[in-house]
């Protein structure tokens, strides 16, 4: 059966007579999308930077969070929405086959239902849905990822200013002693 086909037919089980159809405009949004090529910027680290990197590096994390809570709602939605088309579609296959003067079976009707471009269609918007909030939980790992390697970039940092600032002193110990050395021998 053809999507417009339900969407033309009238569910007669309906009080309200509404269609069957599937509304993907009730699980869209229109808040920031993951962008593959903004998140490989948001990732990089600028070694020049690292003070700054680290002072970003939580508004970036809430950032994304924010997105996949987001795209982890959308799934939840489009979900609703499958299940609601699904119930939809099982009674308007249901009520055909009555319909024709015939007895329907759970079989029949199930097959009826999974043929069912509109179903098909909800399952595939859900199944969109979940893979983007799939990637944008990993997106956020990453960014966990992220912020250990900057702790160990400032550890590092850290130890190298460390042992420049004891080369620096040893030098400065060393010129002096060696003007005190001039200083005593020069009396």
């Amino acid at each position: 059966m053809k999507s417009h086909d339900l969407e033309t037919e009238k569910d007669t089980d309906s009080i309200t007579d509404r269609r069957v159809t599937l509304d993907s405009s009730k699980v869209e949004s229109k808040n920031d999308k993951l962008s593959t090529i903004q998140l490989r910027e948001d990732l990089s680290i600028n070694d020049a930077d690292l003070d700054g990197e680290m002072s970003q590096q939580s508004g970036l994390y809430g950032h994304y969070a924010s997105i996949c809570a987001m795209a982890h709602l959308q799934a939840d939605k489009a979900k609703i929405r499958a299940e609601v088309a699904r119930a939809k579609c099982y009674r308007l296959h249901r009520n055909r086959i009555i319909a024709k003067g015939q007895k329907p079976t759970e079989p029949q009707i199930e097959a009826e239902v999974m043929c069912d471009e509109t179903y098909i269609a909800a399952l595939e918007l859900h199944a969109t849905y979940k893979m983007q909030a799939s990637l944008v939980k990993e997106a956020l790992e990453a960014l966990k990822q992220k912020r250990d390697m900057l702790v160990q970039k400032g550890v590092a940092r850290r130890e190298e200013l460390k042992g420049d600032l004891f080369i620096k002193t040893k030098e400065r110990e060393y010129e002096e002693a060696k003007v005190r050395a001039r200083g005593a021998t020069s009396k």
